[in-house]
């Protein structure tokens, strides 16, 4: 069944600039690990846990031609907890945030440093624009991160989809970027058939499913 929404619901979208690079590192620590204490437990397998945190993300070195540099802020890109890291960090200031907004977000979600979200607008225009400059606000009080939020619309690009809302319900169709280079492997490649059978059958899919109006399938199939 489709998600039915109300006549005046809108879509809005977020992107965090930058955003492991400009995670402040001794406030990410101590959120986090003050996170980490209630979900856990004060014992020593929660230290150990904080402690080797804090090694991966406050010794991080480089090396830049015979020079050797220690990051002293941001997360270091790469790293393999980065992404949870991130995510953590933010959402525990999300977790209020959310809790702020009841009567404006029908829905909201977070993936990485991109927010999708549904609003419902109150009547009062003005008013109205004052409340979303707020809760644009509310989003950048987190320390260290700014977010760039999109105007809500009937229309918005997220990740790989582009989202509609047509009859009060979602709609969704393949979104490429204009600078899409199309870098696929190409046929002369030595790899092994079942690469090339899985590129394609896999894209077909993909794309198969993530058009909600199959009309629309077929010219991105052609394109691709």
């Amino acid at each position: 069944m489709a998600l039915e929404l109300p006549p005046n619901a809108r879509l809005f979208t977020a992107d965090a600039e930058s955003m492991y690079t400009n995670i402040p590192t001794d406030v990410a620590v101590e959120v986090i690990s003050a996170y980490i204490i209630v979900q856990r437990g004060d014992n020593n397998s929660t230290e150990a846990l904080i402690s080797a945190l804090q090694l991966v993300f406050k010794f991080n070195f480089l090396k830049f031609g015979d020079t050797y540099w220690q990051q002293i802020s941001g997360t270091a890109m790469g790293t393999p907890p980065a992404p949870a890291w991130a995510i953590l960090y933010y959402a525990l200031h999300e977790n209020e945030l959310v809790q702020r907004w009841p009567q404006n977000l029908f829905f909201y979600k977070q993936f990485i440093d991109d927010v999708i979200g549904i609003r419902i607008p109150i009547p009062d225009p003005s008013q109205d624009a004052q409340f979303w400059s707020d809760f644009c606000k509310d989003m950048n009080a987190c320390e260290g991160l700014k977010w760039k939020c999109e105007s809500p619309s009937k229309k918005v690009n997220f990740m790989d989809l582009t989202i509609s809302i047509v009859n009060n319900t979602i709609e969704t169709d393949l979104y490429e970027k204009d600078l899409n280079l199309y870098l696929y492997i190409p046929p002369h490649s030595s790899h092994p058939h079942g690469v090339f059978t899985g590129l394609i059958s896999g894209q077909l899919l993909r794309i198969r499913r993530l058009c909600s109006n199959q009309s629309n399938a077929a010219p991105n199939i052609r394109n691709f």
